[in-house]
């Protein structure tokens, strides 16, 4: 009877065991999942191009370009961001979600801009996580923070929490985790105090606000959407590039062609849209998409002094000159979608693989709260997928998805009187070869 039990008891067991190796094994040596790519973005030897969905593994090295953006979701729902020429490499990133306090998690900057957001294991296992630069080892109290990095010299900010940071030397080395002994501390309650240190400094110095150009968030400005997230509900005062600078004609990417693809010319506006409501907000295409050529909305909107607001795949939003907004501070509303031009394409080359419809759209503010709701179907010829995703709407009418939230990634604004219209460019990885890339036009 009781070797009975006991047989039974070590199958439990075993099957236990099972069941978290499986849980911890969907992650091992998977650092993170690609997100989020602009730009010229590579991981590994030999360097491969990276695509929304694609996993990093531990050790890779990942290389931005002079355009680059790369969003990276970690195995415990945190971010790495990395700015345009940036190096670095996810060193270590062990998380077992039934063993948060055994996570252990190491990053390497070595050069360019970076932005961490912890994730639920770094946040229970503090002392088990290190960021290094070439000088500096920084550990975290739970933490948003910035750095900038070369080979002589790091400096970093902080959003939300605190971080520690120590040169190195001592019992101070690049090996060690967590924070090291006599660290000097940094918190978000000093939001524009920036840590400084050079190679061969075992103590940063805190440079004051009259330094403020040196911040790594002016250094290497981030994109529009990185002012949703995790200790950043506010946006940042710099808005820097959206989604890199519209191209000129010269440096704009060469159609790729697509002989056996028919695409179709998209819908016109919606007729029921009233004839004396300007449109405030538009969206063109700044480069030809299989057999549709570029169109004049976005060079006619810039030469009109008017404002890019984002750039995404093949599409450019342009806030039109002297389209002032402003937003209720109580209340909600519903909008219709009155324009919308979507395809499926391909994540490898960016063709145009179907056109893609949208039905069952919904966009809803929050005024009180500030934050949006959306979703739509897409719909191809063989293709369909859903588009769900929620975020903030800033002071101006910036509208950004939360990118820990959503599993479509959005870029906006409300334009108008208040907020009357709205527009907003999407992309969705449906799934590792096929993205879902839009723009829309919506009004109440």
């Amino acid at each position: 009877m009781h070797s009975a039990l006991r047989l039974l008891l070590q199958r439990q067991a075993g099957v236990a065991a099972a069941l978290v190796s499986a849980c911890f094994g969907a992650w091992a040596g998977t650092a993170a999942e690609v997100t989020f790519v602009a730009g010229k973005v590579q991981a590994g030897t030999p360097a491969r191009a990276l695509r929304a969905g694609d996993a990093v593994q531990e050790g890779e090295r990942l290389i931005t370009g002079p355009d680059g953006y790369l969003y990276l979701r970690t195995a415990d729902r945190g971010f790495l961001i990395l700015r345009p020429n940036t190096e670095a490499q996810i060193t270590q990133y062990q998380y077992d979600p039934a063993r948060p306090t055994e996570t252990r998690a190491k990053i390497e900057l070595l050069r360019g801009v970076a932005r961490a957001v912890s994730g639920q294991g770094v946040q229970q296992a503090k002392e088990h996580f290190r960021f290094n630069t070439p000088v500096a080892a920084i550990g975290i109290r739970g933490t948003d923070f910035s750095v900038y990095t070369d080979s002589a010299i790091s400096r970093a900010t902080v959003r939300s929490g605190a971080i520690a940071m120590s040169g190195f030397g001592g019992d101070c080395a690049p090996s060690g985790s967590g924070p090291c002994s006599g660290a000097v501390e940094l918190s978000a309650h000093t939001p524009d105090a920036i840590l400084q240190i050079h190679s061969g400094q075992t103590r940063p110095e805190q440079l004051d606000v009259r330094s403020r150009s040196l911040a790594p968030d002016r250094i290497a400005p981030p994109m529009v959407d990185e002012l949703v997230g995790k200790g950043s509900g506010h946006p940042t005062t710099d808005r820097g590039p959206q989604a890199g600078q519209l191209p000129t004609p010269e440096s704009a990417p060469a159609p790729t062609p697509t002989p056996p693809v028919v695409v179709t010319p998209p819908p016109t506006p919606d007729p029921t849209l009233p004839a004396d409501a300007p449109r405030l907000v538009n969206w063109g295409r700044w480069t030809a998409v299989a057999n549709l050529p570029a169109n004049t909305k976005v060079t006619d909107a810039m030469l009109s002094d008017g404002s890019l607001i984002s750039q995404l795949g093949p599409f450019a939003l342009i806030k039109g000159a002297g389209a002032a907004t402003t937003l209720p501070r109580e209340g909600t509303a519903s909008f219709v979608l009155r324009d919308h031009e979507g395809y499926f394409t391909s994540t490898a080359s960016g063709a145009v693989l179907e056109n893609a419809v949208a039905s069952n759209a919904s966009l809803n503010i929050d005024f009180a709260k500030r934050t949006f709701q959306t979703g739509m179907t897409l719909t191809g010829a063989t293709l369909q997928t859903t588009v769900k995703a929620s975020g903030s709407v800033g002071s101006s009418g910036l509208m950004a998805s939360d990118f820990m939230k959503s599993d479509t990634y959005i870029r906006g604004t409300l334009a108008g009187p208040q907020g009357s219209q709205a527009a907003y460019l999407y992309q969705k990885a449906v799934t590792e070869q096929i993205n879902a890339v839009g723009a829309t036009y919506w009004t109440r």
